[in-house]
Parts: C-alpha cells; sequence; structure tokens
C-alpha cells in the first residue's frame, strides 16, 4: 500500500477544515448587522401575536409606538413609512424650528388682514383658543414673544444666549403688549386667521405634541389592523384597547414620575384604557439664578416663569391634544385653581397635582384620577 506524504496529509487536512467551516457557516442564521428602528420581540413568522415598538425622533424630541397583537410583519414597513411621514407633514405646520413652516410664515407676516392657512393649522388653533377661553387665559399659544425673552424658545438655541440674566420690567412690559389670545381670530371658510397685532406670534409646543399622538391615533385606526397600541411623543401618550379589552379591564399601565426623582423612575402608576395622558412640570428644562428657579412654562398673563409651589401636573382625557394643553394650563394656574377648575362637574378629565414645599412632595388627585390610580 502506497503511503501517503506529508505534503497530501496537510493538504488532505486542509480541505477537510474548510468543509466544516462550510458547513457551519451555512447552519448558522445570518444576523443583522445594523441596528433596526422597528423592534419584534416575539416569533411573527409562525403568525403568532406580537409585540413591535417603532421608535424615532420628532419635534425635538422622541416618539415610540407600542403595537400589541400584530401578526402581519410584512406590513411594519408600510406602517413605519406612514407614520414617518405624518410626523413630517405636521412638523411642516406646527413647528417654530423649521423657518418654513406655515406657522412660522404666519408669524413672520405683519399684516392685519385675513391670512389663509391649511384646514389642519386652523382646527389646531381652534382648540387651543377654546381652552385658553376655558381657562381664563392661563393657556394662550400668542406667549411665545415670553417664552423667547425668557431664553426657552428656538431663538435662544440658534443665538446661544446666555441664561445668566433675567429680563428688566422694561423688557417684560414690552412682550405683554404682543400677548393675547383675544387678538387672534379663526375663520372656517376659507380656513384664515387673523391678527390685531403684527407682531403677535404664535407658540403651540403646549400642544402640538398631543395633537400629533391623535393623529398617529387616526392613521393606525384607518389601517383598520386587529391589534391595541400605545403612542407616545416626548411623554404625552394615547392608548387604544382591543375590542375585547374596551369594557371591562383597563389594559395599559402606565408609570407617573417623581419630579424629585431620577428619570424613568415611577412613583405612581395610572391605569388607564383607551384615554390619553399628559404630564408638564418644572423640573426638566428650568434654570437658576442666585437660587431662583425660572421654568419654561410661562404665565401669560404675567409673561414670566410660574412661581408657585405647583411642581408638575398629569391629566387624563379623551384626546392626546387636549391633555397636553390642559396639563399646561394647570400648571400655570397654581394649586388651588388648577384643583378648583379640574374638579368641576363639566371638565371632561381627572388630573393629578404635584406640589412641592422645600423637598416635600404632596400628590393632590381630583375626584376624577383616583378611578385610574393604583
Amino acid at each position: 500500500m502506497k503511503r501517503i506524504s506529508p505534503f497530501m496529509k496537510l493538504t488532505i487536512a486542509l480541505v477537510l477544515f474548510c468543509a466544516v467551516l462550510l458547513l457551519i457557516r451555512i447552519l448558522q442564521p445570518e444576523q443583522p448587522t445594523t441596528a433596526q428602528t422597528t423592534q419584534i420581540t416575539a416569533d411573527t413568522s409562525k403568525q403568532k401575536p406580537a409585540k413591535v415598538i417603532l421608535r424615532g425622533k420628532t419635534m425635538g424630541t422622541t416618539f415610540a409606538i407600542t403595537i400589541e397583537g400584530f401578526t402581519d410583519a410584512q406590513r411594519l414597513p408600510e406602517i413605519e413609512s406612514a407614520i414617518k411621514q405624518r410626523l413630517v407633514d405636521i412638523n411642516q405646520i406646527m413647528s417654530t424650528y423649521i423657518p418654513a413652516s406655515e406657522i412660522s410664515q404666519f408669524n413672520r407676516s405683519q399684516t392685519t388682514d385675513w391670512y389663509n392657512v391649511s384646514k389642519e393649522l386652523l382646527e389646531i388653533v381652534q382648540l387651543a383658543q377654546s381652552i385658553s377661553v376655558q381657562s381664563q387665559g392661563a393657556f394662550d399659544i400668542t406667549v411665545g414673544p415670553a417664552v423667547n425673552l425668557w431664553n426657552f424658545g428656538p431663538q435662544t438655541e440658534a443665538s446661544s444666549t446666555d441664561r445668566s440674566v433675567i429680563p428688566t420690567a422694561d423688557d417684560i412690559a414690552q412682550v405683554l403688549k404682543h400677548i393675547g389670545y383675544q387678538q387672534l381670530h379663526t375663520r372656517e371658510n376659507p380656513p384664515g386667521l387673523k391678527k390685531d397685532d403684527p407682531q403677535l406670534q404664535m407658540d403651540l409646543a403646549a400642544i402640538a405634541k398631543g395633537y400629533a399622538v391623535d393623529q398617529i391615533i387616526e392613521l393606525l385606526a384607518a389601517m383598520q389592523l386587529d391589534i391595541q397600541y400605545m403612542v407616545e411623543i416626548g411623554g404625552e401618550i394615547r392608548t387604544v384597547s382591543h375590542p375585547q379589552n374596551r369594557d371591562d379591564q383597563r389594559t395599559w399601565r402606565l408609570g407617573i414620575q417623581n419630579p424629585a426623582g431620577q428619570a424613568g423612575a415611577a412613583e405612581r402608576i395610572v391605569a388607564v384604557n383607551n384615554q390619553a395622558i399628559a404630564t408638564s412640570g418644572d423640573y426638566v428644562n428650568y434654570y437658576e439664578i442666585k437660587g431662583v428657579r425660572y421654568s419654561h412654562t410661562i404665565d401669560p398673563t404675567t409673561a414670566m416663569p410660574v412661581q408657585h409651589p405647583l411642581a408638575s401636573t398629569v391629566v387624563i382625557t379623551d384626546t392626546c391634544a387636549a391633555a397636553d394643553a390642559w396639563a399646561t394650563a394647570l400648571l400655570v394656574l397654581g394649586p388651588k385653581p388648577a384643583y378648583d377648575i379640574a374638579n368641576k362637574h363639566d371638565q371632561p378629565f381627572a388630573a393629578l397635582l404635584i406640589t412641592r414645599s422645600k423637598d416635600q412632595l404632596r400628590w393632590i388627585p381630583t375626584r376624577g384620577m383616583e378611578l385610574f390610580l393604583e
């Protein structure tokens, strides 16, 4: 029998080694090489209900859409694309950070004649104006000049304004002349806005995120998906439950942050079912000068940051735009006026007020909120 040379043995070994590597490569599933914005937490290959989370950025913050009971993975790209495009469209109408947006163009306009706008911009302004009336001016979308004066608006970021100096009394008096929802008027047909003061400006920051949440809810509903879902943009949330859960139980448990605690740490839990929830507080966007806290929540009647013990508000109601606006309005009003107006029988929302006294926090639910707290 002919002996195999050492060289031949080495060649055979190399061939066998390569064959083994090839076999392993074939049997091993391919791993994705890039992170995906869509996270699927259950196997959809066998049409089992899955939990899907779509994430992204919008309106200077983040969004997260949680979809439960999803079975059609092939529709994910269509759904995600539609959501992102809708958010882009809303930004192009309502963002004061985009110079070419519809609201920015209106703000730059110096005319006091009727100014034609889109139906969508008209609708959100009408809602804002109605809440301004109900809150006796605590909510006011014409507060923009004061927001900029106190270095919380888009002009601040563009110019890197120094926050070490507060505005003078004269500065405040000047901007107050150009603030007041009563100076802004709406027209149905054709859709239009009119301002009495050429320098009047709108700022929808306290209602636009909630409005966008509602619009994504409507978008998903139009797709007729047999699912339940939760839409969150910048902390403003609205939930939709599966039909079988809509009457007998609350299917979404949401945490409420402690204003004095770490970000993301839940202090209280609310259970909701087809409701929206929004918060407002003085603990996220603020600065301090000589021990005095100046928050981004501006009182439209004084053109100054609020200076009372109410640290945070939580509002639950049917639409997120209304919840968003009322959370701001209550924070402006202060503890007692906010509690009184929220407890009125004709108010279609529940509220939780969190007051601060030195280092102590007090959680004050309205009668309606007690139904949601666990």
